[in-house]
């Protein structure tokens, strides 16, 4: 196996494909896992994989935040996508087709562990699957939204077979109090299906990932409320919310994974 820059760091050589196999679900669909470190936060991680494991998607979209300040060249791109990713050989698309809010920069990938991370993890449940990471800005409009929305559904219908994987945290990293408060406001609304980006502006919330999820919300062929599955903060793991949530020391962010839909 080729050594890869957060190899080691972020996620282990060798990842185990799935432990049982899971009944089919049907495609398309999407995901939700942590933005972490595999070892920190496995179970999350693995949840919603083992799932989808008897899925065999064709393709895996890898949404994930960007945690950098966008260059002044990349002028009024939002999203990014590696220089030498595949987009060019999917099923039904071409390069031709990329948006101009979209562009192509590994440079913004180098810092970014999550996309390499969750690739490494779809290549060992999925391993034919064909990989789309897309880097996303943390602070979308509600047009930037939907035009990722439309985008996605896009793709979608090009390629029903599809796995949509967002990697994000429950909350932006802050003390306990205002951790909690934005980490269980968000999964009430994600559970309820309601649009996030009013709560994200009033302060209720403060994912990275908001505008993604609001995109994801939006997406015609990806119906359905989330169910979520998993919750981490530091060592400790749960599969329902807890009934008093831990108040720890200095600034934390909780984990979150499930599933969208049935």
């Amino acid at each position: 196996m080729t050594e890869k820059p957060f190899m080691h760091i972020f996620y282990p050589e060798r990842i185990e494909p799935a432990e049982a196999q899971a009944r089919p679900r049907p495609l398309p669909a999407a995901i939700l896992v942590p933005d972490a470190a595999y070892d920190w936060v496995k179970e999350e991680i693995r949840g919603p994989y083992e799932r989808m494991s008897a899925s065999n998607p064709a393709l895996a979209i890898v949404l994930s935040p960007l945690h950098q300040h966008v260059r002044k060249e990349s002028g009024a791109t939002f999203a990014f996508i590696p220089e030498d990713e595949t987009f060019g050989k999917l099923p039904l698309y071409s390069t031709a087709t990329i948006p101009a809010w979209m562009g192509k920069d590994d440079a913004y990938f180098h810092e970014e562990p999550a996309p390499e991370e969750q690739g490494s993890v779809i290549e060992a449940f999925f391993p034919h699957a064909a990989i789309l990471p897309i880097l996303v800005k943390p602070d979308l409009s509600s047009k930037d939204c939907q035009q990722l929305s439309s985008f996605l559904d896009r793709l979608l219908e090009a390629e029903p077979r599809t796995l949509v994987v967002s990697c994000l945290n429950g909350n932006g990293l802050s003390t306990s109090q205002t951790a909690n408060k934005d980490f269980i406001t968000l999964c009430g609304l994600l559970e309820a299906g309601t649009p996030l980006l009013g709560a994200l502006h009033s302060r209720q919330i403060s994912s990275l990932g908001t505008g993604i999820l609001e995109a994801i919300g939006r997406c015609r062929r990806l119906p359905g409320n989330w169910h979520l599955t998993g919750f981490s903060l530091r060592d400790s793991h749960f599969t329902k919310l807890p009934d008093s949530l831990p108040e720890e020391e200095g600034r934390y962010v909780w984990h979150i994974s499930g599933f969208k839909g049935n």
